[in-house]
């Protein structure tokens, strides 16, 4: 099956998709009205995957343990570093990428309070990519979704699954423009008692503006 994740460009001439049925991630261009199949990366048991603002660089995650990121020169793609979860962990879940590319984030949630969950920031600095640690939290599904902004300077994380839906807060990060440090910006709690609420997330291009996805009763949501 096709589809279960798909990723754009800025521009909206590059598409990727997953195709966990066949260990892959499908990339399409567009050239005037019409789109056309310009590369199949292999990523097994994919499930998610994040585009930049060019198209150029492609983040995914194979079988929830492995960050796979492929860059294209021309209409070339070839994998630029394969990053393995770091031991003691949740599993790799969620995937976003800063717009210009140097900047990744994935969410490492933990399904049992016995294990933290976390996420991770893996930084490009022009040769490979370095790793640092966001926060550590015993929340049972924080880092079941995360957004960065286009510049790479704010993150959001949520937790989503609680025991309790009344405790289940999106999480902001923030860093200096010429800062590897990320510091606890803002905490957003949950409006209500809603079990869905930061069910997804998603920046605007200057991180000033968040959209935190809320699935409450059957007949409602926001």
């Amino acid at each position: 099956y096709s589809g279960w994740d798909v990723a754009i460009n800025a521009d909206g001439d590059t598409i990727a998709f997953v195709a966990p049925g066949e260990d892959a991630v499908y990339v399409w261009t567009r050239s005037g009205s019409t789109w056309s199949q310009e590369a199949k990366l292999t990523v097994a048991a994919v499930d998610a995957v994040a585009i930049s603002h060019s198209g150029d660089r492609i983040a995914a995650l194979q079988d929830r343990e492995t960050l796979k990121i492929f860059d294209r020169s021309g209409t070339t793609w070839s994998l630029n570093d394969t990053e393995d979860m770091p031991s003691g962990n949740g599993e790799f879940y969620s995937v976003d990428i800063s717009g210009d590319g140097i900047y990744i984030v994935v969410g490492t949630p933990s399904w049992v309070s016995s294990i933290d969950s976390t996420a991770y920031v893996y930084r490009y600095n022009g040769s490979s990519w370095d790793r640092t640690e966001i926060q550590a939290i015993t929340d049972v599904g924080y880092g079941w979704d995360v957004t960065i902004d286009h510049t790479g300077e704010r993150i959001a994380i949520t937790g989503y699954i609680n025991d309790t839906p009344e405790d289940v807060k999106v999480y902001v990060y923030a860093r200096a423009p010429a800062s590897t440090t990320w510091e606890l910006f803002r905490t957003i709690s949950n409006p209500s008692s809603y079990i869905g609420f930061g069910l997804s997330l998603s920046f605007n291009g200057d991180g000033d503006r968040l959209a935190v996805a809320l699935r409450g009763d059957d007949d409602e949501g926001a």
